[in-house]
């Protein structure tokens, strides 16, 4: 099987398109690992929607500098090992360099100092919630289980008991070794910038 990897030394690129609105998007991604086993595909999942929070904390409320940042986990099923959590936030091209130093300390915080009660709480009952009501519906014993029951059993019977462990996995400790070993590295390891500049003679 092909071995997919990240650069083994962080880097930047950034990127200027032409247009005639003059915006920006800054993404910070973080190396995880893969998604093929259930409970850790589930936290890295919750820290994401924790470092989600934070974002919208530091960034929106604080300094106004984005109305939706978010992050989200994307781990790989077919690839051992490869996967990442990727923080995305639409800026103006001006502070795309002060809001990426926020967000990097934003990381930084929550694997040095962990997350709080009330963090967890907040991101946590609503995926407890969700999979109650997905474990309700035919579509998530046919698309989430039964889909992938030849090619990755080990994953269905994951799916297939979901619920009965989702609530350990969520829990603080667990969610403490992921954020620790993802985010307490000193920089993401890939910073992508797109700078959308104005047309000559636009307005």
């Amino acid at each position: 099987m092909k071995k997919v990897s990240f650069p083994a030394q962080p880097f930047a690129k950034d990127y200027t398109i032409t247009s005639a609105i003059p915006k920006g998007a800054l993404y910070l991604f973080w190396p995880t690992t893969d998604g093929l086993d259930v409970q850790r595909r589930r936290r890295l999942s919750l820290l994401a929607d924790v470092v989600s929070d934070r974002l919208r904390v530091k960034v929106r409320e604080e300094i106004g500098g984005t109305y939706s940042p978010w992050a989200v986990s994307d781990v790989s099923e077919t690839f051992p090992g490869y996967g990442y959590l990727v923080a995305n936030v639409d800026v103006d091209p001006a502070m795309a360099e002060k809001i990426s130093d926020l967000v990097i300390s934003v990381a930084d915080d929550l694997a040095t100092n962990g997350v709080t009660e009330d963090e967890l709480e907040r991101a946590r009952q609503p995926l407890l919630t969700e999979m109650q009501q997905s474990l309700r519906t035919n579509s998530y014993w046919l698309n989430g289980v039964l889909a992938c029951a030849q090619e990755s059993p080990k994953s269905s019977t994951g799916r297939a008991h979901a619920f009965s462990r989702c609530e350990s996995d969520y829990d603080r400790p667990n969610l403490g070794r992921s954020q620790k070993n993802i985010l307490a590295t000193p920089v993401p390891r890939a910073r992508l910038s797109f700078r959308l500049s104005r047309k000559r003679g636009s307005r």
